[in-house]
């Protein structure tokens, strides 16, 4: 408030103004300042208060508000959090969920890996009889759920990473994702781990598994939830597309670009306005999930009678999301869709004040960013996809197919029929468990039972299953 002030009193005072008009004036903007202050620090108080009021009618938004572990813990599960750094310095926190009723030292590790704008805590944010990270936490395995780059629970250090959010799902598949399975199987003394992706996650996996053929190897079975490869967008997307590089040149020249965008948590970015937990406590979260319906498809509106989300655990995932991505990383998706090529970061469609002095002959030694070259996967791969997703498509998925329809697992590649399934359903759609993990669960299980020759007891883990959401309704 002190700088502005100041700076209406230099631009309002020329140099003939009198001493006594411009202590006028500058009394003026005090008390206009103060006034503002005092206004804007009772709407603050009254938003806390408000805010306060509402987490105490939610115990699950009082205990994500204090952090993941104080939530998961609170049903019962293990939780443990700890931070993988990349090779560039970039530090990425990894949150773990275990089952302690059915936990052993034979638990095969899973990354459940987020999309865009999006977390890890996405895949736990519906209670154990809906959420997946919780499910497969039930069926005996180790949950790992980590943040990549861009995201509020990512970070770094300004002298190792000097242009950190100038970056895309490129630097998540060459440093982030290789980190965070070389950090697991570690930890672990596993060889292999599995895999499950959503939406940009596939993306990243896909990447990384198409240029560092090494991490093959390293993977029991990828399955792919909505996976965005060659991204199909509908006609309200397809117009921000067309203007994206005119629009990123303006949020780098003001510096956006250089900032975290979508954080729900950082109140000076537009999503806050639109998903917190005050917001999306109007109308028992209705508004939110109207919102939310609305951003995965503009073309579909779900009959209010038979929502698929369910609108009073809005406020829930509003602590955490969206969770903040980088401006680079939505152009390169465009870039994508523009050249229908899956290809590394064009660093030649970028504006003139783009302040990382790169072009493709530097980075690439070549004019055009190479593409990513699916042929060199060799993992077993389950597809999970829908008609009325927005972001994948049918005829992206198509696409995808033709190139690694082969690695496909024996009917491991899912059409989901229900009217109007779209891209966030994977995590918190009420059904998703029956539609969704419980064919995931069967192919993990068969992984497994190839790798290892054997598999723990089904009827032992659903049995602990039921005991363990005796409070919910059974869904088995």
């Amino acid at each position: 408030m002190i700088r502005v002030s100041l700076l209406v009193f230099v631009i309002l005072t020329p140099d003939n103004m009198t001493r006594s008009g411009s202590l006028k004036l500058l009394n003026t903007v005090r008390d206009v300042t103060k006034t503002v202050s005092n206004q804007l620090k009772s709407t603050i108080d009254k938003t806390v208060d408000r805010l306060s009021e509402v987490t105490s009618q939610d115990p699950d938004v009082s205990s994500i508000l204090k952090g993941p572990g104080e939530y998961v813990r609170s049903y019962g599960y293990d939780y443990h959090e700890f931070n993988v750094t990349t090779k560039d310095g970039v530090i990425l926190s990894v949150f773990r969920v275990r089952n302690p009723r059915v936990y052993n030292n034979r638990s095969i590790p899973v990354i459940m890996q987020h999309g865009v704008v999006s977390s890890g805590f996405d895949f736990i944010a519906n209670p154990p009889h809906q959420g997946p990270g919780f499910f497969l936490a039930n069926m005996g395995y180790d949950v790992y759920l980590p943040n990549t780059r861009g995201n509020k629970f990512s970070s770094c250090s300004e002298s190792t990473h000097k242009h950190f959010y100038y970056s895309s799902f490129m630097e998540m598949a060459e440093y982030d994702l290789p980190a965070i399975i070389d950090a697991i199987l570690s930890r672990t003394g596993f060889t292999k781990l599995h895999i499950i992706g959503h939406s940009r996650g596939t993306t990243v996996t896909f990447a990384m598994l198409a240029s560092k053929p090494e991490y093959n190897k390293k993977i029991r079975l990828f399955t792919a939830l909505a996976p965005v490869v060659y991204p199909d967008l509908s006609p309200a997307w397809s117009i921000l597309q067309s203007i994206m590089h005119e629009l990123k040149g303006v949020m780098d020249c003001i510096g956006y670009s250089r900032n975290r965008i979508f954080d729900s948590s950082k109140v000076n970015d537009l999503s806050f306005g639109l998903m917190n937990p005050l917001v999306c406590s109007i109308g028992g979260g209705v508004l939110c999930s109207a919102m939310l319906n609305v951003g995965m498809n503009p073309k579909l509106l779900r009959n209010v009678e038979h929502p698929r989300l369910n609108s009073s655990r809005a406020r829930v995932y509003a602590v955490n999301t969206p969770a903040g991505s980088t401006v680079q990383d939505f152009v390169h998706f465009f870039q994508v869709i523009q050249t229908e090529k899956f290809a590394k970061f064009d660093y030649d469609d970028k504006p003139a004040c783009y302040p990382v002095d790169k072009t493709n002959q530097i980075v690439y030694g070549q004019s055009t960013p190479p593409e990513y070259k699916l042929e060199n996967i060799n993992v077993p791969l389950v597809v999970f996809h829908s008609k009325d997703d927005t972001f994948a498509g049918p005829d992206g998925v198509a696409k995808l197919r033709q190139k690694v329809g082969k690695l496909v697992v024996n009917g491991g590649w899912y059409y989901i029929e229900k009217s109007k399934w779209l891209h966030l359903d994977y995590l918190w759609a009420m059904d998703a468990v029956q539609l969704v993990y419980l064919n995931v669960l069967r192919h993990l299980r068969e992984s497994d039972k190839l790798e290892d020759g054997h598999v723990r007891d089904l009827d032992e883990l659903f049995a602990l299953y039921q005991t363990d959401t005796k409070n919910y309704i059974s869904l088995i």
